[in-house]
């Protein structure tokens, strides 16, 4: 079966001419100019306030968009996640919000052990990738 995704994510699917889609009706179709490797940086900022956050969800974690409006858009909770996967999200930016989740001041490159007493755990059970 042929599904949304499946075309999206296939190799031959056209990624340019997509910013024609930026004023179309259709969510869908506006949310395709995030694909397009065209489309400028203006673009992609005016899309971050589409009417439909679907579309905003598609822009918040493009390179193009600049750091400040990725902070900005950390703050709203629809788009929150999708912006802290943006890669201009800046480490420091990371740090505060790990520090205010866990509630604790833990340093930036805590000693393994530790850590691991701290938490009661095994923090190095996640492994990272290569």
């Amino acid at each position: 079966m042929i599904t949304r995704g499946g075309l999206l994510r296939h190799p031959r699917f056209p990624r340019t001419d997509l910013v024609r889609y930026a004023d179309a009706p259709h969510r869908e179709a506006r949310a395709l100019v995030v694909l397009d490797p065209g489309a400028p940086a203006a673009l992609i900022d005016r899309l971050r306030r589409d009417e439909h956050p679907g579309v905003r969800a598609w822009m918040a974690d493009d390179p193009r968009l600049g750091v400040p409006r990725v902070i900005e858009l950390l703050d709203d909770e629809e788009l929150a996640a999708a912006a802290a996967r943006n890669p201009n999200l800046p480490v420091g930016v990371m740090e505060r919000g790990r520090r205010r989740a866990v509630g604790t001041t833990v340093p930036a490159s805590p000693r393994r052990g530790a850590a691991r007493r701290r938490h009661g755990g095994s923090v190095g059970s996640v492994r990272r990738r290569a």
